[in-house]
């Protein structure tokens, strides 16, 4: 019976290590739950940026000063849902803006061009369109019988 209680010990240490390696690689539920937030915080402030992006269609194509309510575009979540902190939106020209939030680990977030994860801000560049440039009328196409 000694003879057998080696190996068992010896699987029972095995598998306890690769558990132990596996939460320092991957970080353990509390990391998982932190990149589930900030992968909340990441998509609210691509819901800023559509509606930055919004008002500035709305008021002559000029960013805004504030996010103002307006009724003509849907108003995002402004507040960080976890942590009650207001996001944050910077006029950095009359066609840079940045939308910022504060990430628990911004470094493990998709990487994005325009994101900084050491000021958690996404940095856009507004191109303003007319409607007539955006919405082309379809071109007219003959029907021919076969």
């Amino acid at each position: 019976m000694a003879n057998n209680a080696f190996p068992q010990f010896l699987l029972g240490a095995g598998v306890v290590a690769a558990l132990a390696a596996g939460f320092w690689i991957v970080g353990g539920p509390e990391t998982g739950r932190m990149e589930s937030r900030d992968k909340t915080r990441a998509a609210d402030l691509q819901s800023l940026q559509q509606h930055v992006i919004c008002l500035a269609n709305d008021n002559g194509q000029t960013l805004p000063e504030t996010m103002d309510e307006n009724p003509a575009c849907p108003a995002p979540q402004l507040t960080d849902r976890f942590t009650d902190r207001p996001y944050r939106y910077n006029r950095l020209s009359d066609r840079i803006f940045e939308v910022c939030a504060e990430f628990e680990l911004p470094d493990r977030l998709y990487p994005h061009p325009h994101f900084n994860p050491e000021t958690g801000c996404r940095r856009v560049t507004y191109k303003a369109t007319r409607d007539t440039e955006r919405f082309k009328p379809m071109q007219q196409f003959e029907v021919v019988p076969q």
